[in-house]
């Protein structure tokens, strides 16, 4: 019988819709959408996902969570995946993700199951070059091979099959080994086991040969760089069937031997493909992180390079990863990250008295004014709609009030709101409490919310904004608003929580003296610039950049950047992957 593709399309690009059909001309296509997929046992899978520059939407994060909901939906499926990206960013990561959860749900992946398209499809330009093809050309070609493999491939079957345990862990002390071991004692007697310490001869690490070079001594079965991996471990793997990872959970990491053989493969992958080879993992993690280390074994099928992202308090992570694993990945991307050194960091205040124009400054306070001015008017209708929605405070609700007039101001800037959009001070009670609400509700200081581990952890180590409470003091209920994070947003018995600075110390230390492969990316307007990192950026470094847009909030991407200065990012993260 002819074997069938079953597309499950994640999401619609322009791009793919020209380019699948005739990637899958002459094949038999079955269309299952994602939610259709918990009824996709035995099928062979084409994953095709589409991404917009800002990564995975709704429904992406829907399948995964499918997946995640029933263990056992995929089995006996055989899975590829394409990810079509608007943007430079994120489809690896999704890559990963998606692989990571289809694979626990039965989901097998034959040797290089990715195929991905960026935004400029610059990561094709090498093998165009290799092809003789234009980068779209390459794109197609590439699709159609997956689809190809995809079809035609068939799990091996050994009678006496070839595993081969590899592991850094201590012998006589590791439980990871233990285990790993109780799992070789279990396998039936045709299956011939080898067991390799990384411990075991001196590792080294891959330096970056050219490619040329590494192709050189690839061809001899040998690394210039020599020692046991080459040696022993990539021979061993050549040779075996089957990979078993016993992989311990290092601060989030797989350990640093098997990160340097998984950076040594390129040696033994430009000479064969690894296809035939069944890859398993155990990983031992007393904590959270286990999927983290996943994906990181996964990662070592897709070898390339990696960047990290994040956004606000992510683009803050972004940083801090930096600063405790520098070097882990090749570039990092921290989008409008703070770097606060104080509960309430006081930059904020000084940076919204002379943010935008003086008129625009003007129309917000007029505004807060006014609002506080009609408090006995609004009161009532502020006071109905929290007890229609349930509300409840670590304050008196006069307070919360205050607070939300004094937030309007920040929240105003961060998320570029427009001045011309500010009610007038002759309109009526309604409108006026009307657009209040829907620039600063007061569910953001409620007592219980999804956000209330960020505040600890803001009013521990990562800080906040204070409010100049000063312009508008004739017209508050309340004398200032001095540690107001706790107080409003910490429950009862943290209350008492100090501030270390720490953390903040580490990062500035590191970002200060370390000129690490980054890209800031921060908003004019957004009131988060004030404390954040641009100092760190100074003309004796090479490979710190930061990029401020013109007018910018918090949303600012690479996306809302302007032409110039947008194609000097992109510049320079294709510079990090060449």
């Amino acid at each position: 019988m002819e074997q069938e593709l079953t597309l499950v399309r994640i999401g619609r690009s322009a791009r793919l819709e020209r380019l699948l059909p005739q990637a899958l001309a002459g094949i038999r296509v079955k269309e299952l959408s994602p939610e259709q997929i918990a009824s996709a046992a035995g099928r062979r899978l084409l994953f095709a996902a589409a991404l917009d520059e800002y990564g995975p939407d709704e429904t992406f994060f829907g399948l995964l969570r499918t997946f995640r909901k029933y263990p056992d939906c995929l089995n006996g499926c055989l899975g590829g995946v394409i990810i079509d990206g608007a943007g430079e960013l994120y489809t690896k990561q999704a890559a990963r993700e998606l692989v990571l959860a289809a694979n626990l749900a039965g989901c097998a992946f034959p040797g290089k199951p990715l195929v991905e398209g960026t935004g400029s499809l610059y990561n094709q330009h090498i093998q165009a070059g290799l092809l003789h093809l234009s980068w779209e050309q390459t794109y197609a070609h590439q699709l159609a091979q997956l689809a190809q493999r995809l079809l035609q491939f068939e799990l091996p079957s050994f009678d006496q099959p070839k595993l081969l345990m590899l592991h850094a862990s201590d012998n006589m002390r590791s439980n990871t080994v233990w285990l790993g071991k109780q799992v070789l004692a279990h396998l039936p007697a045709t299956f011939e086991t080898k067991t390799i310490s990384l411990q075991n001869g001196s590792i080294h690490d891959c330096r970056g040969c050219s490619y040329e070079a590494c192709l050189h001594f690839a061809a001899q079965s040998r690394c210039f760089y020599g020692g046991s991996i080459s040696d022993e471990v990539l021979p061993a793997i050549s040779a075996c069937d089957a990979m078993l990872f016993l992989c311990p959970n290092y601060n989030d990491a797989v350990s640093a031997n098997i990160m340097a053989l998984f950076n040594r493969l390129t040696n033994l992958l430009v000479k064969q493909d690894l296809y035939q080879k069944y890859l398993y993992g155990i990983v031992v993690s007393g904590y959270s992180g286990s999927d983290i280390v996943a994906r990181q074994l996964l990662g070592a099928i897709y070898p390339g390079k990696w960047i990290a992202t994040g956004i606000s308090k992510g683009g803050t992570t972004t940083m801090l990863y930096a600063t405790f694993f520098p070097g882990d990945v090749d570039g990092y991307v921290p989008y409008v990250g703070p770097v606060n050194r104080s509960r309430e960091d006081g930059r904020h205040e000084k940076f919204l008295r002379r943010v935008g124009t003086a008129d625009e400054r003007a129309a917000v306070e007029r505004f807060q004014t006014e609002v506080l001015r009609r408090r006995d008017r609004l009161m009532p209708r502020f006071e109905a709609y929290c007890r229609e929605k349930g509300y409840e405070f670590r304050a008196p609700l006069t307070e919360i009030y205050d607070l939300c007039a004094l937030e309007y101001a920040f929240s105003f800037w961060q998320w570029g709101s427009n001045s011309y959009e500010i009610p007038a001070t002759s309109v009526t009670d309604d409108e006026l409490f009307d657009y209040f609400i829907g620039a600063v509700d007061p569910e953001y200081f409620v007592r219980e919310t999804p956000t209330t581990s960020f505040f600890v952890q803001a009013a521990r180590e990562l800080g906040y904004y204070g409010y100049d409470t000063r312009p508008l003091r004739k017209y508050l209920s309340i004398r200032n608003s001095k540690d107001y994070l706790r107080r409003i947003f910490l429950p009862d018995e943290l209350r008492d929580l100090d501030f270390d600075r720490t953390l903040y110390r580490r990062m500035h230390r590191y970002l200060k003296r370390e000129d690490p492969n980054i890209v800031m990316i921060y908003g004019a307007n957004d009131p988060w610039t004030a404390s954040g990192a641009a100092w760190a950026v100074t003309p004796r470094k090479r490979n710190m950049k930061l990029f401020v847009q013109p007018g910018g909030s918090h949303r600012t991407r690479i996306a809302t950047l302007p032409e110039p200065m947008r194609e000097e990012v992109i510049a320079a993260i294709r510079g990090w992957l060449e």
